[in-house]
């Protein structure tokens, strides 16, 4: 094969694994929420930022500087989702939802949460 056409095919291999690697991130993200949710105390959601208080710690979620972070009792946090333009907890028809959009995509994504 040519090196040209090797080269495009390793441009969309590329381009494809970074697709996949965003929504793996995302479903790993979700279910980490599932499960501290199953846990919960108390959910609350503030300025789109989701609280979740399990027995002994209040565990934050929210977006901040292209990020989605995830902070116990508010102090230091942990990167959950990178490269995110956009991202906001929502209740719609007594569900939690995260909208999310990375920054290679046009427009938000909506993910149930609860």
């Amino acid at each position: 094969s040519t090196p040209s056409n090797s080269s495009a095919a390793s441009d969309v291999y590329k381009r494809q694994r970074s697709t996949d690697h965003h929504d793996i991130n995302t479903a790993l993200f979700l279910r980490e929420i599932a499960t501290e949710l199953k846990n919960a105390k108390d959910i609350t959601l503030i300025d789109d930022k989701l609280q979740i208080a399990l027995r002994t710690d209040l565990i934050t979620y929210e977006y901040v500087h292209n990020r989605i972070v995830r902070k116990v009792n508010g102090e230091g946090y942990i990167i959950m989702l990178e490269d995110i333009k956009k991202g906001v907890f929502f209740i719609e028809d007594e569900h939690l939802y995260i909208s999310l959009q990375s920054k290679n995509e046009s427009h938000a994504k909506k993910y149930q949460v609860l």
